[in-house]
């Protein structure tokens, strides 16, 4: 059963954003839920690299963060990872400096801070008379 899900955040300069499956399609309306964890993390980072930039003032022609998701073989199943690859078409810099950003990127997105240090999951029940 293990398999991959793949959302794509496509930021372009300014404020538009949208979201596309591995086909290049707009993803509207309901996702699964492993899509919608993969696209938060998707969409906190464009959003956040793109102020970076901005707040550098680097020119691009648009940010593409394509976030795939890889799910456990294992009962019950879980999302062992969430790989993102990142460019930034027109952006005039060098490896260091992207570096640099990838990094700034990650220390200032909520969701990805959130990934990192595991929060802790509390459920409870409510019975309805």
């Amino acid at each position: 059963m293990g398999g991959r899900i793949k959302v794509i955040g496509v930021f372009e300069p300014g404020e538009d954003w949208h979201l596309e499956d591995e086909d290049g399609q707009r993803l509207e309306g309901a996702l699964s839920p492993v899509a919608h964890l993969v696209a938060s993390l998707v969409g906190c980072s464009g959003l956040t690299m793109r102020g970076v930039m901005d707040k550098m003032k680097i020119e691009h022609q648009g940010i593409v963060i394509e976030g795939i998701a890889a799910i456990s073989d294992e009962r019950p199943t879980f999302v062992r990872s969430i790989w993102l690859e990142v460019s930034a078409p027109g952006a005039c810099i060098n490896e260091a400096q992207f570096a640099s950003i990838l990094e700034m990127t990650e220390k200032y997105c909520l969701i990805a801070q959130t990934f990192r240090h595991g929060p802790e999951l509390i459920l409870s029940a409510k019975t309805i008379p």
